[in-house]
């Protein structure tokens, strides 16, 4: 898959909107790469055939510097894995690319910035790439961010704190993945919903029909009851939610539940 080699010039800057779909790309499926015989780094973009609307997607946000989509097979009989049919595309080669390369990359390895922002794009493109939501009545969610350290994951976990999303670090055969933390499940998915959605091949991952509406067992009764008082006397939804220490769309779920 060739990319199409044009003078820089000819291109405009990435926009804010394209960057932030890059970033949270690149914090899942996404890849940066410098080939042998060029000076610029190409954005390469891979998923299972199934997805195929998602790569569209992705390719049209990142025109003109992306190249025709394009499905193909790869073999992994040899690790038991089978056959894989899977939709992908490159862009061109670019400085703009190079410079995002030169960040989030090193010694050939993918890492997580220091100096990254997270936002709500970037996150709804990270979970729709990586995001796995298990289909029952159960707050299960994890994001499969095995390719990371546990300092990155580290870093992200604060990231999606200062967001007011908890999460914890957990481990699998010696590699580390990101559980979101029931007590966010909910506003998790509230946040994600708008983007991920767009999707049929994802609308799994934010159908939360069949899971339970009851309240975390963190927060005792009487909790909900002073929490509940407060409310009665007039006083604001996010002064009781600092005071009982938890989200006020908690709050809401336990008014209406």
């Amino acid at each position: 898959m060739r990319a199409n080699f044009k003078r820089y010039d000819n291109y405009p800057s990435l926009s804010k909107r394209q960057l932030e779909v890059i970033e949270g790309t690149l914090l899942g499926d996404a890849h940066l790469e410098i080939h042998k015989n060029g000076r610029h780094a190409s954005y390469r973009f891979e998923q299972t055939i199934r997805n195929r609307e998602y790569v569209d997607h992705i390719h049209d946000f990142l025109k003109p510097f992306s190249n025709e989509v394009k499905d193909h097979i790869v073999d992994k009989t040899k690790w038991s894995k089978g056959m894989y049919e899977l939709s992908c595309f490159r862009t061109c080669c670019h400085p703009e690319f190079t410079q995002i390369h030169s960040r989030w990359y090193k010694n050939k390895t993918k890492i997580i910035p220091q100096d990254i922002q997270l936002n709500w794009n970037k996150i709804s493109y990270w979970f729709a790439d990586d995001g796995c939501r298990k289909e029952t009545t159960k707050k299960d969610m994890v994001i499969c961010s095995q390719g990371f350290n546990f300092e990155e994951h580290k870093l992200l976990q604060k990231l999606l704190s200062d967001l007011n999303i908890k999460t914890s670090i957990n481990r699998r055969d010696n590699l580390f993945y990101l559980r979101i933390k029931s007590e966010s499940y909910f506003m998790f998915i509230d946040k994600i919903k708008p983007i991920v959605e767009k999707f049929k091949c994802f609308e799994h991952k934010v159908d939360v029909s069949r899971v339970s509406k009851n309240t975390n067992k963190l927060y005792s009764n009487k909790e909900k009851k002073e929490a509940m008082q407060m409310l009665n006397k007039g006083i604001d939804l996010n002064i009781v939610a600092k005071k009982i220490r938890c989200h006020p769309i908690t709050i809401k779920r336990w008014i209406n539940a």
